[in-house]
């Protein structure tokens, strides 16, 4: 399939250039962990959602476990005269706690903005390039950080079901650190059980330096999502 293909080429361009990346992991310790995530979506208009997300960014068996819940308002805007580009826009807050006995546990207080341009490559190929800024409150100290991610989705047809397949590569730079402190390399495919809820399944490898987190982390990620 020409979609197909085209997708297969340009991930492998992203491989490529993301093996190319250095500088984001100093020390050598890499953790297993398990990112599970429940996501709500609730239509308002064709193109405005409201997006709440529950997630669980650390696994258990280590100090770093976290909770995440999210709340965004999602609008999409279809230019005609700029065709095949769309734009998306997201506000969010998220609140984060980490699950231990300490008497002094971390707590962020997170405000987002995103503008992620989408591009229509090929039928069936779709490439996004988010860029988000985090306004964050960690125990009461602030910072800001900006995130660049492109995604890029295959979108076959099988049985009726539309299903997407996705590589991305995301990078993050800390303000108060001046660099980029953290990247994420990530694989996923989305599957529609129902017409309310789908199902996905992900690999991601996140490298770190300069903060409390492990400076490599693999992560098997699981996403159930219902729409309403």
């Amino acid at each position: 399939m020409p979609g197909s293909r085209h997708f297969f080429r340009i991930v492998l361009l992203f491989v490529v250039t993301a093996a190319g990346t250095r500088g984001v992991a100093t020390a050598q310790d890499t953790k297993f962990e398990v990112w599970p995530e429940l996501d709500v979506w609730k239509a308002i208009e064709p193109n405005l959602n409201l997006l709440f997300m529950e997630a669980i960014t650390r696994s258990r068996e280590i100090k770093y476990t976290d909770v995440q819940s999210w709340a965004n308002i999602d609008y999409r805007w279809f230019p005609q005269e700029i065709y095949p580009l769309a734009l998306s826009f997201r506000a969010g807050y998220l609140y984060a706690s980490e699950i231990t006995d300490s008497p002094e546990p971390y707590k962020e207080h997170r405000a987002v903005a995103d503008i992620t341009p989408r591009y229509n490559l090929a039928n069936d190929v779709i490439l996004f390039d988010r860029n988000r800024v985090e306004f964050r409150w960690v125990n009461s100290d602030y910072s800001t950080r900006y995130r660049n991610r492109l995604r890029l989705e295959y979108r076959p047809t099988v049985e009726e079901k539309l299903i997407t397949a996705y590589f991305s590569f995301e990078m993050v730079y800390d303000y108060a650190l001046h660099k980029w402190s953290r990247n994420y390399i990530q694989v996923g495919l989305e599957v529609p059980l129902a017409w309310f809820v789908s199902l996905e399944v992900s690999f991601c490898r996140q490298n770190s330096s300069g903060s409390s987190a492990p400076a490599h982390v693999n992560a098997l990620g699981t996403v159930v999502a219902f729409f309403f």
